[in-house]
């Protein structure tokens, strides 16, 4: 019991963006901290518990700065004809697909894909939760000429994640979030 052996704890390496389900409810790992947010459909119809809020956040637009501003706008003619979206999380996938046809974005399920799409010119914007655009930018070296939108499109309560089968370890985690 991890609360018993200090030892008994190992981080993994994280999943996929669309595989993240998966891992944790067929017991690949007991807990999952990846800024997921929590909503009613993905408690009930992926049979999860959520922890109490840690943080809220969004999506925000990031790239290239003249098309961060057109994404924004919407604007899709002028300088803007070129603005081609990559698109990770369903959030920012339902906010991006109701304000932009489909030939200005492209949806992906992993974040090497996404950025090797960036990287390729397949993508001039990414559409992603900011605070794992971020974190993510960095860790792919993408530092150069590129900016994080400062609005966000969306409003997300990011929680922990375990598997709602297991009602005492998601109490132990809900505790220690409320005691935070």
């Amino acid at each position: 019991m991890v609360l018993q052996d200090p030892d008994s704890f190992k981080g993994i390496e994280p999943f996929n963006y669309g595989g993240r389900w998966a891992g944790i409810q067929n017991g690949g790992f007991d807990l999952q901290i990846q800024g997921d947010t929590h909503n009613v459909q993905r408690e009930v119809q992926q049979e999860l518990s959520f922890s109490t809020p840690y943080y809220y956040d969004g999506a925000a637009y990031s790239g290239n700065a003249t098309f961060v501003n057109c994404a924004y706008k919407h604007k899709r003619y002028d300088e803007c004809a070129a603005l081609r979206i990559c698109v990770l999380g369903t959030n920012a996938f339902n906010y991006v697909s109701e304000h932009f046809s489909p030939d200005f974005y492209t949806d992906t399920t992993s974040w090497s894909h996404l950025f090797e799409l960036y990287s390729n010119g397949g993508c001039n914007v990414i559409a992603g939760d900011r605070q794992a655009t971020i974190s993510q930018m960095w860790a792919a070296n993408l530092t150069e000429e590129y900016v994080v939108g400062n609005a966000t499109f969306t409003n997300e309560p990011l929680a922990i994640v375990t598997r709602n089968d297991e009602s005492r370890w998601s109490d132990i985690i809900n505790w220690v979030m409320q005691g935070a």
